[in-house]
């Protein structure tokens, strides 16, 4: 059988869209703001503004990324890892990236599943982080901590979402949609560390957590009380359930395309 798993239906990372379309737009403006505070020490030598204007934007140029967008560069890293991890299950697993299932119970009126595997022997929804540090939690608590060393050696905590809540109620929205299209195989929530932590402190109460290096061999070694009858049908089934539908084309490429608003 084939040596790779099924990706025809990967995407492009819209976490990665957005980073490059957030850095374009932030070059564009700096750039503008640099080459104005030129103009105005040329024109008004005397004045320090233009001169202050034009050091100020190309110190930012050099700067780290704005708030908000190393999060953004944590889960495109993540997500990249775990597709790699992925890629290595047989070719009779066909996996999904970011699986939007719409829900009337979130707030944005969907929940976005990072990954759904389908193969012989289930049919898993996968959730990526990508913690640095040491994970502390239980799968009933609100949130889980995380505590981490600060650049000077301080160690500090904080507090992150708590992924086996998210996994499951991804999977309770999925099913209700595919139940609807008339499919009934078991959906298996994990969640998968793409920074390989230690699991030791976390407890997923009957949800597994794995290092993203340990994921392809965690799938191909799960046993369900009954295998998967056709996961291409299925496969089928969870993007229509998302709005996309195959469009045609050869394996192997992104092949989605959205069909519902």
């Amino acid at each position: 059988g084939d040596t790779m798993a099924d990706l025809r239906y990967i995407t492009p990372n819209s976490l990665d869209e957005e980073l490059d379309a957030r850095y374009a737009a932030r070059q564009g403006v700096l750039a503008a703001i640099a080459g104005g505070g030129v103009l105005c020490a040329v024109l008004w030598p005397s004045v320090p503004v233009g001169l202050f204007a034009a050091a100020l934007a190309g110190l930012l140029l050099l700067s780290p990324r704005e708030v908000g967008a190393e999060a953004l560069a944590a889960g495109a890293d993540g997500e990249r890892r775990a597709l790699e991890a992925l890629a290595a299950l047989p070719g009779a697993y066909t996996v999904l990236n970011q699986v939007m299932i719409p829900d009337a119970c979130s707030s944005t009126g969907w929940r976005e599943a990072d990954f759904v595997v389908c193969g012989p022997n289930g049919v898993f929804v996968i959730e990526v982080k990508n913690y640095r540090g040491e994970l502390r939690g239980s799968a009933g608590d609100p949130s889980w901590i995380l505590h981490k060393v600060g650049r000077k050696g301080t160690p500090y905590e904080t507090r992150v979402r708590n992924p086996v809540r998210q996994v499951r109620r991804q999977v309770a929205a999925l099913k209700g949609h595919l139940v609807r299209l008339g499919v009934r195989d078991w959906l298996v929530p994990v969640v998968a560390l793409a920074a390989d932590n230690d699991t030791a402190g976390v407890d997923g109460g009957g949800v597994p957590v794995v290092p993203v290096s340990e994921l392809a061999g965690w799938l191909l070694r799960h046993r369900p009380a009954r295998p998967v009858r056709d996961p291409g049908r299925v496969a089928a089934a969870v993007l229509d359930a998302s709005g996309r539908a195959v469009t045609g084309g050869a394996a192997g490429q992104g092949k989605v395309a959205a069909t519902g608003s």
